[in-house]
């Protein structure tokens, strides 16, 4: 992964944000998993970076999505391939390959498995990938360290919403930092 994650060569993948997920996370964690993933796709949108969502089985119409700061782009949808499916050939990795983008930034549910399962696909073709911790829940209390230290052990990086807000700022044009600095305020 390169010193600092640059906007210009991110891409941030959305995880199955279904409301239906909060539910089963302790009732004072939904609002702050909420205002994450809104946070980071409010980032990206000022940093100009592609966001992509991807599910677990059908989409439904966007209102039903956690993340409604703008409406997604059709192709930039993806249906989340099944682990014995090579990353390069499911349609979610062919739309990631064909960009000029080299960082995959993931949020969204759950760690252990959806998002541990793309990182380490992804890691395994070359992209670097970090893993905003503060906005992909875990499932279990207990599994949460172990998925860490897995995805650590194969070169995914763990970071914060902030994190990735000031690292693309650090690499922004002056209004487009200010602007994602503000965006930092709400923490």
């Amino acid at each position: 992964m390169p010193p600092l994650l640059k906007p210009a060569q991110s891409i941030l993948l959305f995880l199955d944000p279904r409301p239906e997920h909060l539910e089963r996370l302790d009732p004072a964690s939904r609002a702050p998993t909420t205002h994450k993933l809104a946070t980071a796709h409010r980032a990206a949108q000022l940093a100009s970076v592609p966001i992509h969502l991807a599910s677990n089985g059908t989409f439904g119409p966007a209102k039903t999505w956690i993340v409604l700061a703008a409406p997604f782009v059709a192709a930039n949808t993806h249906d989340l391939p099944p682990t014995s499916v090579q990353w390069r050939e499911s349609p979610l990795g062919m739309a990631l390959a064909t960009s000029d983008r080299n960082s995959l930034v993931l949020c969204g549910f759950w760690l252990e498995c959806t998002a541990t399962f793309t990182a380490l696909a992804a890691n395994a073709e070359g992209i670097d990938v970090a893993v905003l911790m503060d906005a992909t829940p875990h499932w279990h209390a207990e599994t949460k360290q172990p998925a860490i230290d897995r995805l650590m052990q194969a070169g995914v990086v763990p970071m914060t919403t902030a994190q990735m807000i000031m690292e693309w700022a650090e690499d922004g044009a002056v209004t487009t930092k200010r602007q994602l600095m503000s965006l930092l305020s709400e923490f």
